[in-house]
């Protein structure tokens, strides 16, 4: 079944005569999809977060990694078995400094958003 076959029946789900059922991301996503998503955006906020001059060393480290991780990491969905073992893999090749880097979002409130441009 295609995407947008799955889309047009989960709508039809969800519009059943009188009864309305919201969607929420469950529908859509599997318990792993919503986990690597919720990797992704800490690896993100780390990145982000990071000084410019900390950015070429975290970018040198993920490049030395195995292409299955490199590939795991920016492809797999919802492969988190292959997410947790890239970010593992990072973490392990990462200096001390680095390290901290990646990890202390974890342990954080994310970065506010920027302001829409109106």
């Amino acid at each position: 079944m295609d995407i947008a076959s799955k889309a047009t029946k989960l709508l039809e789900l969800h519009h059943t005569g009188t009864t309305l059922v919201l969607p929420n991301v469950w529908d859509a996503w599997s318990a792993r999809a919503v986990a690597v998503h919720r990797l992704r955006r800490i690896g993100l906020e780390a990145l982000l977060r990071m000084p410019p001059e900390a950015v070429p060393d975290f970018f040198e480290t993920f490049f030395a990694l195995p292409a299955r991780h490199r590939h795991a990491y920016l492809s797999g969905r919802d492969d988190l078995a292959g997410h947790l073992a890239a970010m593992g893999a990072l973490f392990g090749h990462a200096d001390v400094r680095l390290r901290r880097r990646l990890v202390s979002p974890a342990f954080r409130r994310p970065a506010p958003a920027l302001p829409t441009p109106r």
